[in-house]
């Protein structure tokens, strides 16, 4: 497997966690496909979902494969009737939570590949697009981390 799909199957392992801790409360975070326009999609499957990029990836060139990795989780979450105010629900259901779990899972190996996460943190969390009855809002997890390749 590749890169990006091992980084794939850490933050799906994550968010299979958060999805977990939801108990049907408010709906789960599913992920969008990289390759994927997420504007695309129909109205209903917007939002509540999430999509991996990775922005660097840099060689350490040392003796065993490793790189410098900068990932981020590019989050879509759908505010109806234009309540912003329940942004700070998706912050404290999503994102905080997320976060958590990427901090205190912050390694993970499989066979051939280890991942390392050393700094994980939310962004644009005033990120917010807002239309005639509704309102999008658009966070963002950011992770650096190490993975070597053994």
């Amino acid at each position: 497997m590749g890169l990006y799909n091992e980084l794939d199957t850490y933050v799906i392992a994550r968010v299979a966690e958060l999805n977990a801790t939801l108990s049907g409360t408010v709906d789960d975070l599913v992920k969008i496909d990289a390759d994927l326009d997420p504007d695309m999609l129909p109205e209903n499957q917007k939002h509540n979902r999430y999509m991996l990029k990775i922005d660097k990836y840099e060689d350490r060139q040392t003796e065993a494969p490793s790189f410098d990795i900068d990932l981020t989780i590019e989050l879509k979450f759908l505010l109806p009737n234009n309540d912003t105010s329940k942004y700070l629900a998706v912050i404290d259901n999503y994102i905080h939570v997320l976060v958590m779990k990427i901090y205190r899972t912050n390694k993970y190996s499989v066979s051939g590949f280890s991942f390392e996460c050393t700094k994980v943190g939310a962004s644009d969390l005033n990120n917010f697009g807002v239309g005639e009855f509704q309102s999008e809002y658009s966070p963002k997890i950011n992770l650096t981390g190490l993975m070597v390749i053994t």
